[in-house]
């Protein structure tokens, strides 16, 4: 009994001095009640000192009262003044207590969310603050209010345990337009309530780790109500308004990064309000520090944005925003590390779960519901989309989720996207060629209705772009040159690259690969611009030209060609890739895969999928021919080019020959028959592969079941 109460997990149930602990032991010990002889006691009494001393044993002390370690701040009441400031009170609280050592608190957006399922704050009493705070597992929950009336504030809060009884109340008062330190003050004056180690009471600053402003924390509040809807431009300018009154504010501009990423992507503006935050970072608590610092590896198209919180969520695995980042870090680096659907909804779905409403947690949710073409995943997000999104976003979700899951879309539905987000766009495009109904002359009709709905201009020749690759992607080399005809009248520089696009992706008759690498190769030669040398080195790769890709690599990768061309050193990942490939290509897988991957690595969020799918194709299939590899390279194939067109087709064809391979008899018919299905109506020049399939489909079908 002794031992057991020297080692309860609850530190209040052991001994409270381990002169109370070794004197207990003595006792029993003289008295034979421990069981065990008394040179064990001793030794044991000896252990056990040794480790109060370095706190390992008997655990740490506790520092603040019992039900305290964790808090729930729920939103104040408002009388008088800005009604911001009664959710803004649960951030600003949270941030402040959560930096005592001793205190942890609930994440805000889990308590906000749970608060509105119970019909908001105004109409919660205590049993139901006590429920919410059951529902984030804290231990204790904190009510207040604020009121303002004539220049001056009154804050007052009382802090509940779990039974409903006071643990501490405090209140302070003091000019309006110093709302910030009062905080401070009334945060300083509940920890002293419940404060029990001998150690000094912690300073607590949230107006250092936040603002000094009361003018930029209510631009920040209201930035984060639009950001929360998905209303970039009005969250981007209140966030604006933030830094504009207080240029310190190094949360504001971590989160006008965020705007201003979801509006310009990789390479916007965003680049510069993160480098700011970062530089500003010092100030703030350990937790937002450490997103601030994941999400400019994520500007900077930095992989390792996801370790990051993987590692963070160890310790704060209920963290909304850091969910939130791992899901962006994961679905952005998909070019690099491809992952199966359930794997890129996982964090959103963690973030969803404490908040449901955040509407950014739902934008790449939907768009992999789209290209994985999973109706019932899409309803679901949808639904949530309904409760939180700004009308314009919620108006782009509903009208994708009909060109992506409707059979035939109305013209009207397609006229009705007006600049469209990019990424719903290419993913519903995408979908359909996972739908085993959907024919080639409807993947045809689904793109001419993109193309037929963008006015004329950028984004229509890029839409052309994309039909382009639908008809390659279908085998229909003739319906690429023709569309590459007419787009160069208009568009010469992309009219040429449409027309070049098949040899590039290894799909034409060797005569006619040769002939088109020969011709690049003049211009690669003549031209000073390292872009044709790097479509000729891609062409004389696919044609099997090594010493011709060789010759052309070799001083696009001596340092001095980097240093004295901008463009590239802009290209010097696909070069570095591209050396890999013709390793590979000469038989040296060993040095090739590496060499490939260091340029792949450098790739992403740089250049479009066109330019680089081939690089990453020939990777994949380098990894599924290698027996040690072939299910990293499966993975690849499966799900590293969903949003290619060319490769949802030629990707089964290979999948059908690596399962095949692999004696996985089922899953190669699979793959042969998708292949078959969307190369129906190819060229006559495309035969041979769709040949290839039927013959490996019919071979497969007639040979016994393995056994199992």
């Amino acid at each position: 009994m002794v031992l057991a109460k020297a080692l309860a997990a609850d530190p209040a149930e052991r001994y409270d001095s381990i002169t109370g602990f070794t004197a207990a032991l003595d006792a029993a010990a003289v008295s034979g009640r421990t069981g065990i002889p008394r040179w064990v006691a001793v030794a044991t009494a000896t252990l056990v000192v040794l480790a109060a001393a370095g706190g390992w044993l008997l655990g740490p002390s506790r520092s603040v009262v019992k039900g305290a370690e964790r808090i729930a701040v729920l939103p104040f009441s408002v009388s008088g003044g800005d009604p911001l400031f009664g959710e803004g009170m649960v951030d600003l609280l949270s941030t402040n207590l959560a930096t005592v050592g001793g205190i942890g608190t609930a994440d805000p957006r889990s308590v906000l969310v749970q608060v509105r399922k119970r019909g908001g704050a105004a109409g919660l009493d205590l049993e139901g603050a006590l429920a919410v705070g059951r529902a984030v597992d804290a231990g204790a929950v904190l009510l207040g209010s604020v009121v303002t009336a004539g220049g001056q504030v009154r804050l007052a809060a009382t802090l509940y345990g779990a039974d409903g009884a006071s643990l501490a109340q405090a209140q302070s008062s003091g000019a309006a337009d110093a709302v910030l330190q009062l905080v401070d003050s009334l945060s300083v004056a509940l920890v002293r309530e419940i404060w029990k180690s001998r150690e000094p009471v912690p300073s607590l600053n949230v107006a250092g780790l936040t603002t000094g402003s009361l003018p930029a924390l209510r631009h920040y509040l209201s930035a984060e109500q639009f950001y929360r809807r998905a209303e970039w431009d009005s969250s981007i300018a209140a966030f604006g308004r933030a830094t504009e009154a207080d240029s310190t504010f190094a949360l504001a501009y971590y989160r006008l990064a965020m705007a201003l990423g979801w509006r310009g992507g990789f390479g916007s503006d965003a680049t510069q309000a993160i480098e700011t935050a970062h530089r500003l970072s010092a100030r703030l608590p350990v937790r937002e520090r450490s997103l601030v610092r994941a999400y400019r590896l994520f500007q900077r198209s930095d992989p390792s944005a996801a370790d990051s919180m993987r590692a963070f969520l160890i310790t704060h695995p209920h963290d909304a925003d850091a969910w939130n980042l791992l899901g962006e870090s994961q679905y952005h680096s998909r070019e690099l590390y491809p992952r199966a659907p359930e794997e890129l909804y996982a964090p959103f779905d963690s973030v969803l779960a404490i908040d449901p409403s955040l509407t950014p947690s739902l934008i790449h949710p939907l768009e992999v519901a789209l290209f994985s073409h999973d109706s019932a995943r899409y309803q679901h997000y949808l639904v949530l989309a309904r409760a939180g999104a700004g009308v314009r976003e919620l108006a782009t979700f509903e009208r994708f989720g009909r060109v992506g899951f409707d059979p035939v879309v109305p013209d009207s539905v397609l006229r009705g996207i007006a600049t469209p987000n990019q990424g719903l766009l290419y993913a519903s495009f995408s979908g359909a060629y996972v739908d085993p109904s959907v024919t080639p002359a409807l993947v045809r009709r689904h793109a001419n209705a993109f193309v037929a709905r963008a006015p004329a201009g950028p984004q229509r020749d890029q839409l052309e772009m994309l039909l382009g690759s639908a008809y390659a992607s279908l085998g229909q080399i003739d319906s690429v040159n023709a569309l590459a005809t007419a787009l160069a009248t208009r568009n010469n520089q992309m009219g040429m690259f449409l027309r070049i696009a098949p040899a590039m992706y290894g799909m034409l008759p060797p005569p006619a690969q040769k002939a088109i690498k020969e011709r690049m190769a003049q211009v690669a030669e003549r031209e000073t611009s390292p872009f044709p040398r790097f479509i000729t080195i891609t062409l004389a790769l696919q044609d099997g030209d090594v010493p011709l890709a060789r010759r052309l690599l070799t001083p696009m990768l001596r340092p001095d060609t980097m240093a004295l061309a901008p463009e590239a050193r802009f290209l010097r990942p696909m070069f570095l890739a591209q050396r890999g490939w013709a390793d590979i290509a000469s038989g040296d897988t060993a040095a090739g895969l590496p060499r490939m991957l260091e340029g792949l690595a450098e790739m992403v969020g740089k250049l479009g999928g066109p330019m680089k799918d081939p690089i990453r194709f020939q990777y994949a299939l380098t990894l599924a021919q290698r027996p040690a590899t072939r299910a990293e390279g499966i993975t690849w194939l499966t799900w590293g080019f969903t949003e290619s067109p060319i490769y949802r087709s030629l990707g089964q064809l290979a999948l059908g020959r690596v399962r095949e391979a692999a004696g996985d008899r089922e899953g190669a018919i699979d793959a042969y028959i998708q292949f078959n299905r969307l190369w129906a109506d190819a060229d006559s020049g495309q035969q041979a592969r769709a040949g290839e399939a039927r013959d490996a489909i019919r071979r497969l079908s007639a040979e016994p079941q393995a056994r199992r």
